[in-house]
């Protein structure tokens, strides 16, 4: 009877710490997923400042053939020459977020166009990323962040 009693308790916790941690990880999903949409407005209106403020104060930025950007004034300072160049309206489609302890892996694909402004031309825009999502001071972030072209 006491070892009927004991199991029964056992999995009762092992039942709640599981939807417990599931709810939590439903919750953080969502907090990632709304970063990420925030950062595809951020780069659809060229918004630098908004670009930079999802990041970590210690993040990086590697973007395709351009230098690495390392903390949040140097990324604002890489996404201010980007949109100087280009306006990119793109959409981001999530392929999977792995949360790893604290942080979080999320992989995407993303597709619209980019107006080079050089010409005034419209682009088609492919591309693939890999996010490192961190928290700071409570708020998923983006710690690394890096993309490349797809062929069409």
């Amino acid at each position: 009877m006491k070892n009927t009693i004991k199991f029964a308790i056992i999995m009762f916790v092992v039942i709640i710490s599981f939807n417990t941690a599931n709810a939590q990880s439903q919750k953080d999903r969502k907090e990632i997923e709304a970063v990420i949409i925030t950062y595809q407005r951020a780069l659809s209106a060229a918004d630098a400042n908004l670009a930079s403020s999802l990041y970590t104060k210690n993040a990086k930025f590697m973007p395709q053939g351009g230098p690495s950007a390392l903390g949040v004034q140097n990324i604002k300072e890489s996404y201010n020459y980007v949109f100087s160049l280009i306006t990119p309206t793109i959409e981001f489609n999530i392929d999977e977020i792995l949360f790893i302890g604290t942080s979080a892996i999320v992989t995407s694909t993303s597709k619209g166009t980019s107006l080079v402004k050089a010409n005034n031309e419209n682009v088609p825009e492919i591309n693939r990323e890999f996010f490192l999502f961190e928290k700071e001071n409570g708020i998923w972030k983006i710690s690394r962040y890096m993309f490349n072209k797809v062929s069409q």
